[in-house]
């Protein structure tokens, strides 16, 4: 009667591991897309100096009374402005992770970048401690 019993968490323990082993994946996944993310920013904060003259001739300008850039065009000035502010709102974030005041009033949306840049933090982290173990017994 023990074997069964043995044989269910021996089965028990390999779904587990398959689970955990899944998480991790997709955990790695979400980290590696925000650091991607947070690179598109630090890539386009040097960019929007050089081209700001082009970009002012386009319609987008920085706003007066929120830190950013706001552009004229329905959604794609929308979706533009929102590239455009990625530096700032990843600015924003840093000081919010590292325990100082945010320097703009954004409500929900600092959490969001605070977390996106805590996830890119982490990738290179999981690569870092990555278990190779498991890869060589294979």
């Amino acid at each position: 009667m023990s074997q069964p019993n043995s044989r269910n968490r021996q089965l028990l323990l390999i779904l587990l591991r398959m689970a955990a082993s899944a998480m991790l994946k997709v955990f790695r996944g979400v980290s590696l897309l925000c650091l991607c993310v947070v690179g598109a920013a630090v890539v386009i904060a040097p960019l929007e100096l050089l081209f700001y003259p082009l970009l002012k001739s386009i319609g987008c300008s920085l706003s007066d009374g929120q830190q950013g850039f706001a552009c004229d065009g329905g959604w794609i000035g929308g979706f533009t402005s929102t590239v455009l502010n990625l530096p700032i709102l990843f600015s924003d974030a840093r000081e919010f992770t590292f325990g100082l005041r945010a320097l703009s009033g954004r409500g929900v949306t600092i959490y969001l970048f605070d977390a996106i840049f805590i996830l890119a933090l982490a990738y290179p982290l999981l690569i870092i401690f990555a278990r190779t173990g498991s890869r060589r017994g294979s």
